[in-house]
């Protein structure tokens, strides 16, 4: 691949006498071809939609469901998602697994959504792992397996969930 310009956002792909090649866009992972305005649109609706569809079709189809929410952009997204889906009212709870080491605002801000869009707020928390001094520098996979998958797995053996939606 030949770059136009090392400042620039696009990379030709083409080889030298191959008669040219399509332009992608170096912004995304995975090269995504760049297109036309109107045909991008078409396909984020087309996105949208099915997404949407995935959520009424599960909560159509199952009972006990529930949505994992970091407070991160993806599953942020998805939530924005499920609100839009359902007319602004997710009628599944949220989920927060609590590692004790977001910032401050982020929690609040965490508090702040649920309450002004009017969420099932689900806060869970290895408690005996948090009491036990676990901390990342017990090791990173120590760590996350206790605080974030152990603590999910006790909420959900708690909560008899049984579907998540979650984004990744």
């Amino acid at each position: 691949a030949k770059c136009t310009s090392p400042k620039s956002a696009a990379c030709s792909t083409s080889a030298p006498g191959d008669g040219g090649g399509k332009t992608r866009s170096t912004r995304s992972a995975g090269y995504i071809e760049e297109k036309g305005a109107s045909e991008m649109a078409d396909h984020l609706d087309a996105l949208e939609a099915q997404s949407i569809y995935i959520f009424r079709e599960a909560q159509r189809k199952f009972k006990d469901l529930a949505m994992l929410w970091s407070i991160g952009k993806d599953s942020t997204t998805l939530l924005w998602l499920a609100r839009k889906a359902f007319f602004g009212k997710v009628p599944f709870p949220l989920v927060h697994i609590d590692t004790g080491f977001k910032h401050p605002m982020m929690i609040e801000y965490r508090d702040r959504m649920a309450k002004e869009w009017e969420v099932d707020l689900i806060v869970g928390q290895n408690e005996e792992a948090v009491c036990s001094g676990m901390t990342p520098e017990k090791g990173r996979f120590a760590c996350c397996n206790a605080l974030k998958t152990q603590g999910l797995q006790q909420l959900l053996d708690r909560r008899g969930f049984k579907g998540i939606f979650l984004g990744i």
